[in-house]
């Protein structure tokens, strides 16, 4: 699409909403519970251990957080690529009305 000075290319901004949803598929099923599990049993009793455990919960939060942020991010990119279509198409019907191009 051709507007004034800017132009998108929707295919690509298609291309980058798909890519941005399997990035946040492939987030958001990192399991980081084993590497922390794993970690406090071989310091089992220690303030290491307790620590791991304590922040085991937040890190996959984080995780979680961050693959819903990229979803999010395609969901903008999908919603932008509909309505740049959108336009270009309507534009394209009203210059046709009006003799143009």
């Amino acid at each position: 699409m051709t507007s004034g000075e800017m132009a998108v290319d929707t295919a690509v901004l298609a291309r980058l909403a798909g890519a941005l949803e399997s990035a946040a598929e492939a987030i958001e099923e990192i399991d980081t519970a084993p590497a922390f599990r794993h970690a406090a049993e071989g310091l089992a009793g220690s303030d290491t251990a307790a620590a791991y455990a304590a922040g085991a919960d937040r890190i996959a939060a984080g995780v979680r957080a961050i693959g819903s942020r990229v979803r999010v991010m395609s969901q903008i990119a999908a919603t932008n690529t509909a309505r740049y279509d959108d336009a270009e198409a309507g534009n394209r019907g009203l210059l046709a009305s009006a003799g143009g191009a």
